[in-house]
């Protein structure tokens, strides 16, 4: 068996670039990866002879269309790195695409190669969900796609043979717009068990403090977070934001919570270890997610979690934490008054998360996509 694994990211760049190079490691370590084409790459494994890559016109690409706040500009991106890789790209027997590269999965589907695309949550249902919120709290939302975008990753669904979600909850969403089951898998992500551990000694209770890690904004449950939040009006708590606040959120905060008590903006944290060692547990709301690499990295820690079904997280009800529904801050508070008044129970709820998270290393997860790829042929 030979695959092809293409994404438009920095391979080992971090963010997605960083779950790409743990999928391609079950393959290598199998002898089944052909090549890897990626706008750059920043790791060593994966030798130079099995690269495919744009170089440094590839990050100076990604790194305009970062800048670019409407978004135009990373379309254009987007249509220029699928137009190479379609034209660079070889034959084998199993081709993995992100989105936007509908090009690359034709030129795939016309070698005779089964297509496969990796996919997060449906992109009507989250559309749905974005569109619904903003309405609701009259804003915007930066995680809208565009309409040209929102067509491509239709095409792209429709055409490739397998669909992999990294959660159930994502699966559901496409059956329910309408993707025939047959075409999906599940495959969660990993984790790095080694570095995201356990405090040898965990913090004491005074003050409570209850994280948000990521960015902070409409499609993660900002708002349900700090109305949440100033439902409680705690005194000896705090809420640690963890990472960028979206400018639109940032609005929402000024306008309806300018006396929260005990919020504590951290800002972006390139090592989170920290955070997770100083914090009894973490609250990530998600009204849509893919599957939230940080409820991972909170479990690893020994952390309980306060997650939706929708954050996509593998946290079990009532044993590594508390999951409840999307957009009701009214289910946040209860929950985080939970946490607050047990700390034996919620400790025990830590364990039973690092317990349950430890068979989900970054090498299992290479593993189960090397499954994925032999059961199709």
């Amino acid at each position: 068996m030979e695959a092809i694994y293409v994404i438009n990211a920095r391979l080992g760049g971090g963010g997605i670039g960083n779950t790409a190079y743990y999928a391609v490691l079950g393959p290598q370590r199998a002898g089944c990866l052909k090549r890897v084409i990626c706008s750059s790459n920043r790791q060593v494994v994966i030798p130079p002879q099995q690269l495919r890559t744009l170089g440094l016109v590839g990050r100076a690409m990604k790194r305009v269309a970062f800048l670019d706040k409407s978004g135009r500009l990373n379309d254009w991106a987007n249509v220029v790195f699928d137009n190479w890789s379609s034209l660079v790209l070889e034959s084998c027997d199993v081709l993995h695409c992100w989105s936007d590269l509908g090009h690359t999965l034709r030129r795939g589907k016309g070698l005779a190669t089964t297509t496969v695309v990796e996919a997060m949550i449906h992109p009507i249902a989250l559309r749905d969900i974005l569109l619904r919120e903003a309405a609701r709290w009259g804003t915007r939302t930066s995680d809208l796609p565009s309409a040209q975008r929102l067509a491509r990753a239709l095409s792209e669904i429709e055409s490739a043979d397998v669909i992999t979600v990294p959660s159930e909850f994502d699966r559901k969403t496409h059956v329910a717009c309408g993707v025939p089951e047959h075409k999906l898998r599940v495959v969660p992500y990993g984790v790095d068990t080694q570095r995201f551990h356990p405090s040898p000694q965990r913090p004491t209770s005074d003050p409570f403090r209850a994280a948000f890690v990521g960015n902070f904004s409409l499609r993660k449950g900002a708002p349900y977070i700090l109305d949440a939040w100033h439902k409680l009006n705690w005194r000896g708590a705090e809420l640690w934001i963890v990472g960028h606040v979206d400018g639109d959120v940032h609005r929402l905060i000024q306008r309806y919570w300018p006396q929260l008590q005990g919020v504590v903006y951290r800002g972006f944290q390139p090592n989170p270890t920290a955070v997770y060692h100083q914090v009894d547990v973490l609250l990530f709301p998600s009204l849509g997610e893919g599957s939230a690499l940080v409820t991972y990295e909170a479990m690893a820690s020994g952390l309980p979690v306060i997650v939706t079904e929708n954050a996509g997280a593998l946290v079990r009800p009532d044993i590594d934490g508390k999951v409840i529904a999307p957009a009701d801050s009214d289910a946040i508070a209860h929950a985080l008054e939970s946490m607050r008044a047990d700390p034996s129970r919620r400790r025990d709820m830590g364990k039973n998360a690092r317990a349950h998270i430890e068979p989900y290393t970054w090498q299992s997860y290479g593993d189960r996509l090397l499954h994925v790829y032999r059961s199709l042929l």
